[in-house]
């Protein structure tokens, strides 16, 4: 399975440019992992290294959508095993992998991107290209961002040039031992802190519709008399009913009212 493509774009889920990797030229190809999908206009290969457990337990109901992508689409998908599910899986080639970049020693693929990264390289393009890929949470990506430099590295080694987005933190630490420009440095900052505030913003919006949701849901669970008399209703929106008074007083108050309305 070879590309033969002088450009390859591996896209990542970073809001900071993966829909950047739609304005390339259509020759471009497209490698996508993870929610990439939701975005790209052409996909050529797509990369799932986890396993069906490992993504309905991270991914809960999105994993279905997420799964029939999969199963659908008319692209090769890589794992690390064929899952007979998916029509057109094929195996990671780990064996051949291990033996060119490792030569024996203990294999170092730290996430999908270094899965990738490897592959691209052996595909031998002109150029490799990184979308949505920044690994800037260190809580997460603390031991992944490490491999996915280490083939940047390789790569460069071997002649194809690696294009990294500007937004990226990767490969963007200062040179050590001189002083940094502390504007480049700052603009850099402030760029990523607009991206990040207008995620937090969408998040929070999120959080905000869901907690209400909740709140409802909560509220229909206590009326329970309520909800079981509207199961005899065959059609149409659930219909809750009055409770019953709660105490002698309470119920002859309701009667009192009713009397003085049908007077």
């Amino acid at each position: 399975m070879t590309s033969d493509a002088p450009t390859i774009a591996l896209v990542g889920t970073a809001y900071t440019s993966w829909t950047e990797v739609n304005d390339e030229p259509p020759e471009v190809q497209r490698w996508g992992l993870g929610g990439a999908y939701k975005i790209l206009t052409k996909v050529d290969r797509y990369f799932e290294v986890h396993t069906r457990a490992w993504n309905l337990r991270r991914a809960g109901k999105l994993y279905f959508q997420y799964l029939a992508f999969l199963q659908h689409g008319d692209f090769p998908v890589v794992m690390l095993e064929v899952d007979e599910t998916i029509k057109n899986s094929v195996a990671f080639p780990m064996q051949e992998m291990c033996d060119y970049f490792f030569k024996g020693e203990r294999a170092y693929f730290s996430s999908t991107v270094a899965y990738m990264l490897a592959m691209a390289i052996m595909e031998r393009p002109k150029e490799i290209k990184l979308f949505g890929i920044d690994m800037a949470s260190m809580m997460e990506y603390a031991h992944q961002r490490a491999g996915c430099e280490y083939f940047i590295g390789w790569a460069r080694a071997e002649g194809i040039q690696v294009t990294i987005p500007s937004s990226s933190p990767i490969l963007k630490a200062p040179i050590y031992g001189q002083r940094r420009d502390h504007k480049v440095t700052q603009d850099t900052l402030m760029e990523r802190l607009g991206v990040l505030q207008a995620e937090e913003k969408t998040i929070v919006e999120q959080l905000v519709s869901k907690r209400a949701q909740i709140l409802e849901c909560q509220y229909w669970m206590g009326q329970e008399q309520g909800l079981a008399a509207t199961e005899k209703i065959p059609q149409g929106a659930p219909v809750m009913l009055a409770r019953p008074a709660r105490n002698g007083a309470e119920a002859e108050k309701t009667k009192v009212a009713a009397d003085n309305k049908e007077a």
